[in-house]
């Protein structure tokens, strides 16, 4: 392509460029032997893993969209892995994939959450303790064997 870091810089000033990265999906390639949905099976895995390493408290919550703060309100039900979770807590909704609308948490999930530290927020204490949801995920979407595990455990 003539002039293609020119065109690239020229899309990118344009506001093109950081929508369309944004929009790409990178699919792992099957190892050998594995179906293209085994693999997405593998990734998804690998992902909730990084989830729950990432997390301070895994739990399954129920959840409800409300309008009056633009937010999803969590209520805890059981707690999976790591740290007791909050009862309640708030969730910003985020985005779906390449779509501008929010994805709106409703029903039962699966809520990867951290607690804020000094570390996260040094120059904010009065932000320290609070939960936040760095992800989510609903019940039929989790694959992690140890996630499963814990969801049919009796409360």
């Amino acid at each position: 392509m003539r002039g293609g870091p020119a065109v690239v810089a020229a899309l990118c000033l344009m506001g093109w460029g950081p929508a369309a990265l944004a929009c790409t999906v990178i699919v792992p390639m099957p190892r050998q032997g594995e179906t293209f949905e085994q693999a997405a099976i593998r990734m998804n895995f690998e992902d909730q893993r990084r989830l729950t390493a990432l997390s301070d408290a895994v739990f399954l919550a129920s959840a409800r969209y409300d309008p009056a703060i633009k937010r999803s309100l969590l209520t805890t039900l059981k707690a999976l892995v790591g740290r007791k979770p909050p009862a309640r807590m708030k969730a910003k909704d985020g985005p779906v994939g390449c779509s501008d609308t929010p994805e709106r948490l409703a029903g039962r999930v699966v809520v990867f959450a951290q607690q804020i530290g000094m570390r996260e927020d040094f120059w904010r204490p009065w932000r320290w303790g609070r939960w936040v949801a760095i992800d989510w995920r609903s019940v039929d979407e989790i694959v992690d064997p140890h996630l499963a595990a814990q969801l049919r455990r009796p409360a």
